[in-house]
């Protein structure tokens, strides 16, 4: 007699089709926009959509492989067709450019703002088909290409790669906000929500090819897949671990209501640009404090739903910053996102901390724990301090600036390479141990990549002359060609500096729990 099938067994089809199609569709996403902007640099057009589709479609068929890989031969089949539907829903926030009427100039945009072609249902529909069909495909092949007798992952570790996948998906925001940046393209749209009066799918791909408004234009799609998958990951940790017991996560209204509040009444007018600043200050502190809390107490929901406080606090700081043209508003987004980004993977660091709940720990990290976890923090404060200097000289025409986040650079070495030294002395035998082991490793190599492309930045930089004024949406005809050379060598500055402080917020993080796990340990009762 066949024993009744234990519902915890049971493979989380569901949970592995969300994750893969968020997963499928950064991927799809990556391609987009590198596609569009080598097109762009070669020839000054956008890059043809059949291109594109192909593109698109080979990235979908590789990541729903992937995830019937992962899942294993049970339930691939329905992971792939739930991922392919499920990235091709996030993909229409792309396709949007090409189903609305394409006019030649902004100046239309007054009149062809969010006007559909009259065959926009048969495309929507067309492609969805055609993903769900690629998903199908890739999640069958992954799933035929697995072990037979492996079983496929549990939801927790599922919720863990999704934590790595809403990290990941905002480190093109950084790239092309440093892009923006680099380029003097933040003026380039001249509404803060909208562009040109369209909501940001519904732009038409015929005038993205003015360089400056793509940049701009494409910064703000990519944090709309941030927002999302950020609050898909909040609802999905609530539901793995029980609504009854994720109550904290309403907390997080504390501070999305007075964010959406200020936000929506500047934009109507009805408050200064000084009460709104205050405001959404008080939210940045605030909820990166709580979510911060909630990441050390272990409280993944509410610390999933912090996440997405800091990722809606962002988007509003980056409007207020278009809709008022503030430069010291520019210099707080950037500097915040890459806060936002190094508590991102921290909260993913948590999630993958409840897959070793209990495991004993090596004696070398025990014994390490708790000066790794000083070193670590003192290393991420004094970061910190760099990254608001660096914030400075990019933002401020100020030689001053420059010269103190060069000279506060060789600080910032010592500090990681002690931080990075401290995490490699931890014990290879427990997973804490090994998570802290590789963090400093790879603070070895980002702080000499970073440190390299930052007399990169300096001497790019001070080729350039003397500072460039930021255009704005009418003087784009008449602007200074972009600087695509030192663009790409600051944006690269800037990227690695928002993954070294990642690193060095996971070292605190892995530190403080294996010295939470030497002070919990039976030989230290």
């Amino acid at each position: 007699m066949t024993p009744p099938t234990d519902p915890a067994a049971r493979p989380p089809v569901l949970l592995g089709a969300i994750v893969t199609g968020f997963g499928a569709a950064l991927l799809m996403w990556a391609l987009w926009l590198a596609v569009h902007a080598a097109t762009l640099a070669i020839d000054g057009t956008t890059a043809p959509y059949a291109l594109l589709g192909a593109v698109s479609m080979g990235a979908l068929l590789a990541g729903t492989g992937l995830g019937g890989l992962a899942m294993g031969r049970a339930g691939s089949l329905r992971v792939g067709i739930g991922s392919g539907l499920g990235a091709g829903i996030l993909a229409l926030l792309l396709l949007g450019a090409k189903v609305v009427q394409q006019p030649e100039s902004t100046d239309e945009m007054t009149e062809a703002a969010n006007q559909l072609r009259p065959d926009w249902l048969a495309i929507v529909f067309g492609f969805l088909a055609v993903c769900t069909l690629v998903g199908a495909v890739g999640g069958l092949v992954g799933g035929i290409s697995a072990p037979r007798e492996r079983a496929g992952p549990g939801a927790d570790r599922w919720l863990a790669w999704f934590g790595v996948i809403a990290t990941a998906a905002m480190l093109p925001v950084i790239m092309v906000g440093g892009a923006v940046t680099s380029t003097e393209s933040g003026m380039a749209v001249p509404d803060g929500v909208t562009s040109y009066g369209a909501f940001s799918a519904l732009f038409p791909i015929s005038l993205m090819s003015e360089p400056r408004i793509f940049l701009e234009h494409s910064h703000r799609l990519f944090g709309t897949l941030v927002g999302l998958t950020a609050l898909a990951l909040a609802f999905a940790t609530a539901a793995r671990q029980g609504w009854a017991k994720s109550k904290g996560i309403l907390i997080g209204l504390a501070f999305i209501v007075p964010t959406l509040a200020a936000w929506v009444l500047r934009e109507r007018g009805e408050i200064g640009v000084g009460a709104t600043v205050a405001v959404l200050g008080v939210c940045a502190v605030g909820s990166l404090g709580w979510t911060h809390a909630m990441i050390s107490r272990g409280k993944a929901p509410a610390a999933a739903m912090g996440l997405v406080c800091l990722v809606l606090v962002q988007g509003a700081l980056g409007a207020t910053r278009v809709s008022d043209a503030l430069v010291a508003i520019a210099a707080v987004h950037g500097v915040f996102a890459q806060f936002v980004f190094a508590t991102g993977a921290m909260v993913a660091a948590l999630l993958f901390s409840r897959l070793h709940a209990g495991a004993p720990l090596d004696e070398a990290t025990t014994s390490t724990a708790r000066s790794t976890r000083k070193l670590a923090l003192i290393a991420l404060i004094i970061t910190s301090i760099q990254l608001i200097f660096g914030a400075m000289a990019r933002h401020f025409d100020s030689m001053h600036s420059v010269l103190t986040h060069a000279g506060f650079a060789f600080v910032v070495i010592i500090m990681a390479i002690l931080a990075g030294s401290a995490c490699r002395r931890a014990g290879a035998g427990d997973p804490i141990g090994r998570a802290l082991r590789r963090t400093g490793a790879a603070m070895f190599v980002i702080v000499v990549l970073q440190f390299t492309l930052g007399w990169g930045a300096f001497i790019a930089t001070q080729m350039g002359g003397t500072a460039r004024p930021v255009p704005d949406a009418t003087e784009l005809a008449q602007a200074h060609p972009l600087p695509v050379g030192e663009a790409i060598v600051t944006t690269a500055h800037q990227t690695g500096g928002a993954l070294l402080i990642a690193l060095i917020a996971l070292g605190v993080f892995w530190s403080r729990r294996a010295a939470r796990g030497a002070a919990e340990s039976p030989r230290n009762a």
